[in-house]
C-alpha cells in the first residue's frame, strides 16, 4: 500500500509538469496558427481592396475621359452635335460596368441617360416623369468644380443594392466655363 502511494504521488509529481508543458505548447500553436490565418487573410482582403480600387480608378478615369471629349463639352449648347454625343455615351456605355450613366446640362437638367436596360436622349419631351425620377442626382461640389476632377460617394437604390456614383464637371473648351455634368452609377455586382 505505501509502495502504491509513493507510486501516484510521484507519477502526480511527475505529471503536472507535463500538463503544464502541453497546455502551454496547444496555446502556443493555436496563437500561432491564428497569426498565420491573420496574415493570409489580411494579405487576401488587401489584394481584393487593390483590385477594386484598380478598377474604380479605371472607371473613374473612363468618366473623366468622357468629360474632356469636344462632342461632350458642346452638347448643352449645340443641338447638332447630340447625335455624336448619343454615339460617344452609347460607346461607354456598352461596357457594361454602370448601373445608370447620366448627362446633364449647366442648368442641371437632364440631356441623356441610361439604365442597365434602356436609353433615352432626354432632350425628347416624350420621355416621362417615370424615367425621369430615375435620374441619378450629381455630388453638389460637381457645379462648383475647377478641372477636371472626378467625385465619388457611394450611393443606394431602390433595391437597397449599393453603387458608386461618380461625377465629372463638365467645362467648355478653355476649361474656364461649366458646362454641365456626368453622373455614373458603377455596378458593384460586377465586382
Amino acid at each position: 500500500m505505501l509502495r502504491s502511494k509513493s507510486f501516484l504521488t510521484y507519477f502526480l509529481i511527475c505529471a503536472i509538469p507535463l500538463l503544464l508543458l502541453a497546455a502551454l505548447n496547444y496555446w502556443n500553436g493555436m496563437r500561432s496558427a491564428r497569426s498565420t490565418l491573420e496574415s493570409i487573410l489580411e494579405e487576401d482582403v488587401h489584394a481584393y481592396t487593390a483590385g477594386v480600387d484598380h478598377w474604380l480608378e479605371n472607371e473613374g478615369n473612363q468618366v473623366l475621359k468622357l468629360a474632356v471629349t469636344p462632342e461632350i463639352q458642346r452638347a448643352g449648347n449645340d443641338p447638332s452635335v447630340r447625335k455624336t454625343v448619343h454615339a460617344t455615351l452609347k460607346s461607354a456605355w456598352d461596357f457594361g460596368v454602370f448601373k445608370s450613366l447620366a448627362l446633364f446640362d449647366r442648368n442641371r437638367q437632364p440631356l441623356w441617360f441610361s439604365t442597365s436596360t434602356q436609353q433615352w436622349e432626354i432632350w425628347d419631351a416624350g420621355v416621362d416623369s417615370a424615367v425621369r425620377s430615375q435620374l441619378p442626382r450629381p455630388d453638389d461640389r460637381v457645379w462648383t468644380a475647377p478641372g477636371n476632377v472626378l467625385f465619388e460617394r457611394p450611393v443606394e437604390d431602390a433595391s437597397s443594392k449599393g453603387g458608386v456614383e461618380l461625377a465629372v464637371p463638365i467645362h467648355n473648351e478653355t476649361g474656364l466655363g461649366n458646362e454641365g455634368a456626368i453622373v455614373a452609377i458603377l455596378d458593384l455586382d460586377r465586382l
